[in-house]
C-alpha cells in the first residue's frame, strides 16, 4: 500500500465495527485502506453522448465553467473520513465514519444534519440519490452491518431518515439510485445487491471485493458498473455481473460515467481508465502516481478524479485522454480524497478528518 496510514484505518475499522456493534464485522483479511471509498454524482443516469459540449482544448473549462478559478475549504470540524458526497442541487450531503451525517443548504456552512436518524453510530460510506426524497426518487445512505437509510422530506422541515429493511447485515461500500428509484449496492466479500420492492436479492457474479458502483437506465433496463480488488470491473447483464478486461491488476475504488460508451475507473497508484461500452478498457495519462479514489463529473467535458495527499485531477475536454493536476486553494491541504461529486454550479470533494472542498 502506498500510504502510511493504511494500519490505521484497518484498525479504525475495527474498532468502529465493535463500538457499533455491526452485525457482520468485515473480515480483516479483507480490508484494505480504501475499502469504503465510492464516487457519487446527481447525473449518473443521465445519458450525456453527443452533448454539444466538445470542441474545448485541454485545460480550458468547458461551456459554463468559467467561473470555477479556485477551491474553497469548507472542512466540517471532525476526525472521522467522510466517504462520499452527493446533492440534489440545493442541499449537499455528506456522510462518514462514526454515523457522521452532514449537509449544507444553498451554500450555508455544513452542519450535523437535524433529520433523525435510525441510530448515531452507523459508518455510513455511500450516499446517492436522484431527487429530496420518496416516493419514486430515493436518497439514500449506505453502509456498516447492512446499513441503508432513505431519507423523506417529511415531516417539515428537516425530514427524516428510516432505515430500509431487507438489506441483510453484509457491510455496504457503495449504494447507486436509477432516475426511476431502482436501486443496486455493493460491498466487502462479494456483496451484489438489487432492490426488489421490500426485499433485495442477491446478484451474482462478482469474484472480489467490490468498492464503486455507477450505473445508467436505458430503454431496456439498466447497465450497472462495479470495480473493485485486483483490477477488477463488472457489468450488470440484467441477471448477474459479468467480468470485463482491465489489464490492470491493482484495485479499483471509484466509477463514474455519462452514458453507456463514456465511462472511468480509478484506482491505486495514479491508475486511470477509461471504456467506451466495449468491455475494454484503456489507460488515459495523469501526472501522479498516487492512488485516485473517485471519479466524477458535470460532464463529459468536465470530470474530476480525487486521491490521495490532497490530489484532484481535472481534464476539461471529453476527447482528451490526459489529465491535469489542479491547484487546491490552500497549498497546506494534503489529506487523503476520496469523494467527489458535481453539477454544472458546483463541484464537492470530501475526504480524511473531515475535509471538504468546493468550487
Amino acid at each position: 500500500m502506498a500510504a502510511p496510514w493504511f494500519a490505521d484505518r484497518r484498525l479504525g475499522v475495527v474498532v468502529l465495527c465493535l463500538a457499533a456493534a455491526c452485525a457482520n464485522p468485515i473480515d480483516d483479511s479483507t480490508i484494505t485502506k480504501h475499502d469504503f471509498a465510492g464516487t457519487s454524482g446527481d447525473l449518473a443516469g443521465a445519458d450525456l453522448t453527443g452533448a454539444d459540449l466538445t470542441g474545448t482544448t485541454d485545460d480550458m473549462p468547458g461551456v459554463g465553467d468559467m467561473s470555477r478559478i479556485g477551491w474553497t475549504d469548507k472542512t466540517f470540524t471532525t476526525t472521522s473520513t467522510l466517504w462520499s458526497v452527493w446533492g440534489d442541487g440545493t442541499t449537499v450531503w455528506a456522510v462518514g465514519d462514526a454515523g457522521v451525517l452532514v449537509k449544507s443548504m444553498g451554500g450555508a456552512a455544513f452542519a450535523a444534519d437535524p433529520a433523525t436518524k435510525p441510530n448515531t453510530t452507523t459508518a455510513l460510506y455511500s450516499i446517492f440519490g436522484v431527487g429530496s426524497g420518496p416516493p419514486g426518487s430515493p436518497l439514500l445512505a449506505a453502509g456498516a452491518g447492512g446499513a441503508i437509510w432513505s431519507y423523506s422530506t417529511t415531516p417539515a422541515p428537516n425530514g427524516a431518515w428510516s432505515a430500509v429493511a431487507g438489506t441483510g447485515t453484509q457491510n455496504f461500500s457503495f449504494v447507486w439510485v436509477a432516475p426511476d428509484g431502482q436501486a443496486f449496492a455493493v460491498g466487502p466479500a462479494n456483496v451484489a445487491k438489487k432492490q426488489n420492492g421490500a426485499t433485495w436479492d442477491n446478484i451474482a457474479g462478482l469474484d472480489a471485493t467490490a468498492f464503486g458502483l455507477w450505473g445508467v437506465k436505458t430503454a431496456s433496463g439498466y447497465t450497472v458498473y462495479a470495480c473493485g480488488a485486483s483490477g477488477k470491473i463488472w457489468k450488470y447483464t440484467g441477471t448477474n455481473f459479468v467480468a470485463e478486461n482491465t489489464s490492470v491488476s491493482t484495485a479499483l475504488y471509484g466509477i463514474y460515467g455519462f452514458g453507456e460508451n463514456d465511462i472511468y475507473a480509478v484506482g491505486d497508484v495514479g491508475v486511470l481508465l477509461h471504456s467506451t461500452g466495449s468491455g475494454a478498457w484503456a489507460k488515459q495519462t495523469v501526472p501522479v502516481t498516487t492512488s485516485l479514489n473517485a471519479v466524477g463529473g458535470a460532464s463529459s467535458d468536465e470530470v474530476y478524479a480525487v486521491g490521495d495527499n490532497g490530489v484532484v485531477l481535472h481534464k476539461y475536454d471529453a476527447s482528451s485522454t490526459t489529465w491535469t493536476r489542479e491547484v487546491l486553494a490552500s497549498p497546506t491541504e494534503n489529506r487523503n480524497l476520496v469523494g467527489v461529486w458535481a453539477n454544472t454550479a458546483q463541484v464537492w470533494v470530501t475526504g480524511f478528518n473531515g475535509a471538504i472542498l468546493t468550487k
